[in-house]
């Protein structure tokens, strides 16, 4: 009487390892992409909120005299400024998965600033945008010139060039940076060198 068990032989097990990498190689490239999307996605809606944060201070106040006024937080100066996040008012940032930001006025110009190295909680290390610094500082003046953009790291340029490429760069050292990431910026130069 022969004696038969039941199971999978080796080579089964095998094509069924190989199917699953397969499949995880297509998938987890995929998945990294849609999250860095979303990331750049955040923001937006973070410089859309900074951006209507300066509009409304502006029209409230005209430009600050003697003084740097945060935006970011909660409360400021009796008004109320929704920016999205986790704020900290004493710190002046707003965290979010996407990283923080900081909006800021003084007598020469406001910025908005927003670093993708922290997480929601405020803590650095950040991978899921790949790059060891990325972010963006957007500068708009107080004389009425044209604003200005200084991208870092490769999400930082990819922001710039597929969002804003008419605003103009800080200078030709933010374009070849750009560049090593292989990422062409059509966005004029802010000061010449």
């Amino acid at each position: 009487m022969k004696y038969h068990q039941k199971g999978f032989t080796l080579i089964e097990l095998l094509v069924v390892v190989l199917i699953i990498g397969i499949l995880a190689a297509v998938a987890v490239p995929q998945y990294q992409k849609a999250v860095r999307k979303s990331r750049l996605a955040q923001w937006d809606v973070m410089f859309d909120a900074a951006q209507k944060a300066i509009d409304i201070y502006l029209l409230e106040n005209g430009w600050p005299v003697d003084r740097t006024v945060r935006l970011t937080g909660t409360k400021r100066v009796g008004t109320t400024i929704d920016i999205p996040g986790n704020c900290d008012i004493a710190k002046y940032d707003c965290y979010t998965t996407a990283g923080r930001m900081r909006v800021s006025c003084d007598d020469y110009y406001c910025l908005i600033t927003i670093d993708g190295q922290y997480k929601a909680d405020g803590t650095t290390g950040n991978k899921t945008l790949g790059d060891d610094y990325p972010g963006i500082d957007f500068y708009r003046h107080s004389d009425g010139s044209e604003p200005m953009v200084l991208p870092s790291g490769k999400a930082g340029c990819q922001w710039v060039a597929a969002r804003h490429p008419t605003i103009p760069v800080y200078d030709s050292s933010d374009i070849t940076r750009c560049q090593q990431y292989g990422i062409s910026l059509p966005n004029p130069v802010y000061r010449e060198d």
